[in-house]
């Protein structure tokens, strides 16, 4: 069946403390996280998970058809598999207050050719753009080398 009928929309209530990171993974149905105001400890913008202060983006979600993201201003870290199968997202543009790109933060991104580094990025992880189109290109190839990044 079509995957795209049951479309999902995950409501995270006030008292939720902890979120597996890689919780919300791979599901192209998912496309919207949405985190209840009260909650200390995440929470949401534009259907977007974060931590509280919004310095960690934690999860994209995979079934989004959007095909450009801005990375907000205030994040400073993206987390492990953050936006793992997004194969919608061709573009992203990672702002300069980023510092850390987790492992496999676009793993198997597959639409994903053109990424716009911040300034700041001083660590891409371990398969941070493994299975993309970005990192099949020569430009890809050659940022992700200057980051000792496989």
């Amino acid at each position: 069946g079509d995957n795209y009928a049951k479309s999902l929309a995950v409501k995270i209530p006030a008292t939720v403390r902890e979120i597996d990171p890689v919780a919300f993974c791979f599901d192209n149905r998912l496309i919207s996280i949405e985190v209840d105001s009260t909650n200390n400890k995440y929470s949401s913008a534009d259907g977007v998970l974060y931590n509280k202060d919004k310095t960690e983006l934690i999860s994209y979600p995979a079934g989004r058809q959007n095909k450009g993201f801005v990375v907000p201003e205030q994040v400073r870290r993206i987390c492990p598999y953050a936006f793992a199968r997004c194969h919608n997202l061709e573009h992203v543009w990672i702002s300069n207050s980023v510092i850390e790109i987790g492992e496999c933060a676009f793993e198997n991104c597959s639409q994903l050719s053109k990424v716009t580094l911040g300034k700041h990025v001083k660590v891409i992880g371990k398969g941070a753009f493994t299975e993309t189109l970005f990192s099949k290109s020569t430009i890809g190839r050659l940022v992700l080398r200057n980051y000792h990044c496989k």
